[in-house]
């Protein structure tokens, strides 16, 4: 397949590339111990079965390539004709399989585990047996600069000069004479429809589609352009299977088959020398810093809003939260009674811990667990419900403690002045009120009076003036 990496210098074009040629060559490092080792099974398997016999059929390697031409030629005179093994593998003994014995990579490697690997399927085919297959180890060609990979030959100018399945790189490709963008005819380039024929894998790698050969343009497999954004230390990878003149444009990033992230490997770096990649520094626009900071801020707002509290003060007290839920209901139960004295603290208490939110909190389990001990339950209406058990067969046994409900509270109804001249507030029961001011206790005998905001449907009446005491100042007040 033909690839075109393309990308601006300092983009990683060549790393990636590079990365490319690495893979391939750790793919040769793993094959070429199990060439080795299959090749010996395969001799000791041939040595067992030299006798055994098949027909020969040419048609079994038809092909226009020289590989399959040169099969042919070896086997012509057997055609049709049943032989040993022995005889069959004989006809191949001008092939160097030596090779396989190798411990680095030789240009023939390729071409003669193909041509074996025909023969040994053939074998496979015919007879039964289990002849192993010899895994490829590709040649690997390159002009990267300062590369440092073993095995790796310099790139020629014709690519055809290498040998099959040949794995080669052009670096900066536009500056090879024949791969420019040039209308002229060149065999080497035209070629270029059939490198499939022989195995090739070319990598052409250049800053812009537009720099090279038209028609080295038309045949590309895969295109691979590489952006990197704002100078940061990865790069994003658009691919199409053919080759894109303008690979920035927004409508063709978004045309692209594939999109991922290529993060520089730092090991990679060291296996070529680079002029342009660690001169770039991250620089972000500072549009783009402002909206960040922006987009916190909302965030920050958001969670305020929601949770009511800050971002800032998450985690530092992990009874925080529990006090602030705590205080909610709580306050909501000081309102009430500010509200209306009448109102009990479990009437609000039983109205706000009979929400599902509530009922987890402290001082809703608290009243829960008092409802328990007290035998009381709520009913439908959220009223608390004393349960009491009598025995009438054991009627002084009963003990009920009812829970009481009160239907008024202390109010300011009269001032008297005791003997020691002190003003005393007297509420309607004629109790001494001692905490009303001497100030409060001179307005109301002035004649202002406090409005009764707790009276019922009645008509607010008079109060009366309680009786005033003989031991007592005669100086007192009428209600």
């Amino acid at each position: 397949m033909i690839n075109l990496v393309t990308a601006p210098p300092g983009v990683g074009k060549t790393l990636y590339a590079t990365m490319q040629l690495i893979k391939a060559h750790e793919l040769n490092q793993a094959n070429l111990p199990k060439a080795r080792d299959y090749y010996i099974h395969n001799l000791e398997l041939l040595a067992k079965n030299l006798d055994k016999k098949l027909v020969v059929d040419l048609v079994e390697f038809k092909g226009n390539q020289n590989l399959f031409a040169e099969l042919r030629l070896a086997l012509q005179a057997y055609d049709g004709k049943e032989i040993t093994l022995d005889e069959y593998f004989t006809c191949f003994n001008h092939y160097d399989f030596t090779d396989f014995y190798s411990e680095k990579v030789t240009p023939k490697h390729y071409y003669l585990s193909t041509s074996y690997n025909l023969i040994a399927n053939f074998v496979n085919k015919t007879t039964g047996l289990s002849f192993k297959m010899i895994p490829p180890v590709r040649q690997i060609y390159s002009d990267i600069n300062g590369l440092r990979v073993e095995d790796v030959l310099h790139s020629p100018d014709d690519w055809r000069e290498c040998p099959d399945g040949s794995i080669i790189f052009y670096d900066e490709v536009q500056n090879r004479p024949i791969y420019k963008n040039t209308k002229a005819k060149n065999p080497i380039i035209e070629d270029l429809t059939v490198h499939r024929h022989r195995g090739f894998d070319i990598w052409f790698i250049t800053q812009f589609p537009i720099l090279i050969h038209t028609e080295v343009r038309a045949v590309v497999g895969q295109h691979f352009h590489l952006f990197r954004p704002w100078g940061l230390p990865q790069a994003y990878v658009h691919v199409w299977s053919y080759s894109v003149v303008d690979p920035n444009s927004f409508s063709k990033k978004r045309a692209a088959e594939r999109t991922f992230r290529f993060s520089y490997p730092k090991k990679v770096f060291k296996m070529y020398t680079s002029s342009t990649m660690h001169t770039h520094k991250i620089n972000l626009p500072k549009k783009l810093l402002l909206y960040g900071f922006g987009l916190l801020i909302g965030i920050v707002m958001m969670y305020r809003g929601f949770s009511g509290g800050t971002i800032f003060n998450e985690g530092t007290d992990n009874k925080k939260p529990e006090t602030a839920q705590t205080s909610g209901i709580m306050q909501k139960v000081d309102t009430a009674k500010q509200s209306n004295p009448y109102a009990k603290p479990n009437d609000t208490l039983s109205l706000e811990c009979r929400k599902a939110v509530n009922v987890e909190k402290p001082e809703c389990v608290e009243w829960f667990n008092n409802l328990s001990k007290n035998g009381s339950s709520v009913n439908s209406t959220g009223s608390v419900v004393q349960a009491v058990s009598y025995n009438p067969s054991k009627p002084y046994d009963f003990d009920y403690q009812p829970q009481v409900t009160p239907t008024d509270f202390p109010r300011m109804s009269g001032v008297m002045k005791l003997s020691s001249g002190k003003l005393m507030a007297l509420d309607q029961q004629g109790n001494y009120m001692q905490n009303v001011s001497q100030q409060d206790c001179q307005k109301w005998l002035n004649g202002y009076r406090p409005f009764n905001y707790f009276a019922q449907n009645q008509t607010q009446q008079r109060e009366r003036s309680v009786p005033e005491q003989p031991q007592m100042n005669p100086e007192t007040s009428s209600l």
